[in-house]
């Protein structure tokens, strides 16, 4: 129960971590790429493809990621693994072919 409550707190923050990291750079890149049409400024249009470049960017570092992550398959309380299953298999057919 303890891994759970860590692993979701572990998940929260990096969310947060992201989020405001996130936030921070595209504001960064909007803010550099302005114009002025009067007495204020806002972002161009090249500011704001940049910030989905960027966007686009984190997503195929975080497929990346993800996809770097090695599976492991859980084995119910009970169950043999697939190997330890086979193997127990090979040993009753050659006991039951030895009787």
């Amino acid at each position: 129960m303890t891994e759970t409550a860590s692993a979701n707190g572990v998940n929260a923050l990096m969310r947060s971590v992201g989020t405001s990291t996130a936030s921070a750079v595209m504001a960064a890149i909007l803010a550099n790429m302005t114009m002025s049409p009067g007495a204020s400024r806002i972002p161009t249009e090249h500011g704001f493809r940049m910030t989905y470049v960027v966007a686009i960017l984190a997503a195929a570092v975080g497929l990346l990621l993800a996809l770097a992550i090695p599976r492991i398959r859980a084995v119910a309380p009970g169950d043999t693994a697939p190997e330890s299953a086979s193997a127990s298999a090979s040993t009753k057919s050659s006991a039951a072919v030895g009787n």
